[in-house]
């Protein structure tokens, strides 16, 4: 779905919520209007300002799974949806596309020259077109599993 009309549906769901007393809902409606709000709340709306900066987004790409990973905890099932979203979603996070992390002001120079000596390594995957992860193997990746 195109960014413009999914933030419309955000916007919508919020206005939707705040006027809740005066929409006749089953209890089951709102508690499902309230996980989406919740969601837009707590991830979408970073994730939509941020994403015009090209050189946080390996970053903040990290940083956004590390928190939904935590967010199972909380409610697995929107996290569960939103991880599987966004693992299809990361086909552009290759190795020369990393390399845009190294602009960030935000790692520090340890971090970075620890990027230098990964990248000296052999590539895992010649000629992958989409690198794929399941939820497992995000939480492995981040060291939280």
């Amino acid at each position: 779905m195109h960014q413009a009309r999914w933030m419309a549906r955000a916007i919508y769901c919020l206005k939707i919520f705040l006027f809740r007393a005066q929409y006749p809902m089953q209890e089951e409606q709102k508690a499902a209007l309230a996980d989406v709000c919740i969601f837009i709340v707590r991830f979408y709306i970073k994730i939509r300002f941020k994403c015009s900066d090209a050189t946080a987004a390996p970053v903040d790409d990290v940083n956004i799974i590390k928190s939904l990973k935590y967010y199972e905890s909380i409610d697995f099932t929107t996290s569960d949806a939103a991880l599987r979203k966004l693992s299809n979603h990361l086909w552009y996070l290759t190795e020369e596309a990393a390399t845009l992390a190294f602009f960030d002001d935000r790692l520090s120079v340890e971090t970075k020259v620890k990027m230098v000596s990964a990248l000296k390594k052999p590539g895992r995957c010649d000629g992958c077109k989409k690198f794929i992860l399941s939820s497992q193997d995000m939480g492995q990746l981040l060291g939280i599993i």
